[in-house]
């Protein structure tokens, strides 16, 4: 029977401690709480802001998004003009050695001078 007592009187006890601790839980909880709450309309307003500097960013990298497709399309344009001139240039210079090869023998590499008129 005491034994019994004695088993009761522990469990009493460690539902007391129990129950502290859960009130000592709950407090700081709310402490907690309430330091979140006091800090929620800072928090709102920081948030605000960042929302609208994303958007204006977001706005900037669209124009810049923009700006760099006009730019590729422009270098694309120009790369093609080069490569063309390149290509005429290249058409010309084959056709002035051509016609340099076939009328300006004059000797200078072991080929017979021409002689008009005679």
């Amino acid at each position: 029977m005491i034994f019994a007592f004695v088993l009761l009187a522990v469990i009493a006890l460690c539902a007391m401690i129990l129950t502290a601790t859960i009130l000592l839980t709950a407090t700081d909880m709310r402490r907690a709480l309430r330091r979140v709450t006091s800090i929620l309309p800072e928090a709102e307003e920081a948030l605000k802001k960042t929302n609208r500097s994303l958007s204006h960013v977001q706005r900037i990298l669209g124009r810049a998004n923009v700006a760099t497709q006009r730019v590729d399309h422009v270098v694309a344009q120009a790369c093609d003009a080069a490569s063309e001139a390149l290509q005429r240039v290249t058409q010309l210079k084959t056709h002035v050695s051509g016609f340099f090869q076939e009328h300006a023998g004059n000797g200078a590499r072991g080929e017979p001078r021409h002689r008009r008129g005679k």
